[in-house]
C-alpha cells in the first residue's frame, strides 16, 4: 500500500491522526464495538400464490415447505438458521431451552449481480399488468431476533447460546423480502410445521 505523509492531508484539510497510544482504542476497535448488528433466525418459508396470500385470516394457518423444526408436546425442537439480513452468509443453530445453540458457522460465497433500471422512454405495447402474476411469495418465518454489535458478532463461537427470552415458537413473525407481514404461533399440523396467523402487521 502507499503511504502519504500526514503534511500533505493536513495541508489539505483533512485530519491524520498519529498512531493510537497503547491505552487509546483504535478505530477498528471502536468501529466494532459500537456497530450493533440485527440477527435474525429463521425456522424455515413457506410459499404461497399471491392469490392465496391475499386471503389470509387470522386463524389460517400456513404450512411450512422448508424446516428443520418439528413440535414435541407443545415445544420446538430442532434447528433453525440465524443471519443478518441480506447476507447469505448464517449460523445454524440448535433450539435449546431459553435460547438457540451455536452449531456451526457457514461463511458465504462471493455473489455477484447486475444492477439495472427500468426505462420507460420507449412505447412497448400494453403495460405489464398481471405479468408473473404466477410468481409465488416467499414467507420467511422469523422465531427470534437478537442486537449484537460486529465485537460480538465475530466473538461467537459454536455452543454459545443466544438467549431469546421466550420459548422458541410462542410469537413468531412471518416476512415478506424482510419486511413484516403478519404474527402468529408455531402449530403442528398432522406431522408438519404451521403457523396459526394471529394478527397481521406492517411494522418493519
Amino acid at each position: 500500500r502507499s503511504l502519504v505523509p500526514a503534511e500533505h492531508w493536513y495541508a489539505r484539510g483533512a485530519y491524520c491522526p498519529g498512531p493510537p497510544s497503547s491505552t487509546e482504542p483504535s478505530v477498528a476497535a471502536a468501529l466494532l464495538s459500537a456497530k450493533v448488528q440485527m440477527i435474525c433466525a429463521s425456522a424455515g418459508v413457506a410459499r404461497l400464490t399471491q392469490r392465496l396470500a391475499a386471503s389470509l385470516l387470522p386463524g389460517d394457518v400456513v404450512v411450512l415447505d422448508e424446516t428443520r423444526v418439528i413440535l414435541e408436546q407443545g415445544r420446538a425442537r430442532g434447528e433453525v438458521t440465524a443471519a443478518l439480513p441480506g447476507s447469505h452468509s448464517f449460523i445454524r443453530c440448535a433450539i435449546a431451552e431459553g435460547g438457540l445453540r451455536i452449531e456451526a458457522f457457514h461463511p458465504s460465497k462471493d455473489r455477484t449481480m447486475s444492477t439495472g433500471n427500468i426505462d420507460n422512454t420507449a412505447d412497448l405495447g400494453e403495460p405489464g399488468q398481471g405479468f408473473a402474476s404466477d410468481t409465488p411469495i416467499e414467507l420467511q418465518v422469523e422465531v427470534a431476533r437478537f442486537s449484537l454489535t460486529l465485537e460480538e458478532l465475530q466473538r461467537l463461537r459454536a455452543g454459545d447460546v443466544l438467549v431469546t427470552g421466550q420459548r422458541i415458537g410462542e410469537r413468531v413473525i412471518l416476512r415478506v423480502s424482510g419486511r413484516s407481514f403478519a404474527e402468529g404461533e408455531l402449530v403442528d399440523v398432522e406431522g408438519e410445521i404451521g403457523v396459526r396467523l394471529q394478527s397481521f402487521t406492517s411494522d418493519p
